[in-house]
């Protein structure tokens, strides 16, 4: 999973793997505040920057059931998580157009 930096050049978003979770986090380049933006005990995959925040996709998996991916949204203005898209299936990469508008996944 490839980084993403933000659309200014001075964030960059990754993923952090511990064991079987999979976190979503925020460095500063100029001053190395690190910060996560999913939420813990999740699989949160490829970040994508966006004009208003970042995005992410989290996927849930359960033995009874197929696989259902989310699109997050976490604003820059506030905490809270926006629901962009859910469906069934795994998103592997998500690619966010310059104009911020578009997302193209597969």
């Amino acid at each position: 999973m490839p980084p993403a930096f933000s659309p200014d050049g001075g964030e960059i978003a990754y993923v952090r793997q511990s064991g079987f979770t999979f976190q979503v986090r925020v460095a500063n380049l100029a001053t190395g505040e690190d910060r996560a933006i999913s939420q813990p005990g999740r699989i949160s995959l490829d970040p994508f920057a966006l004009p208003e925040g970042w995005g992410y996709s989290e996927v849930r998996v359960t033995r009874s059931e197929p696989p259902v991916t989310r699109l997050v949204l976490v604003r820059k203005s506030e905490p809270p998580e926006t629901l962009l898209e859910e469906g069934p299936g795994t998103i592997f990469r998500t690619v966010a157009a310059r104009d911020g508008r578009t997302l193209v996944f597969r």
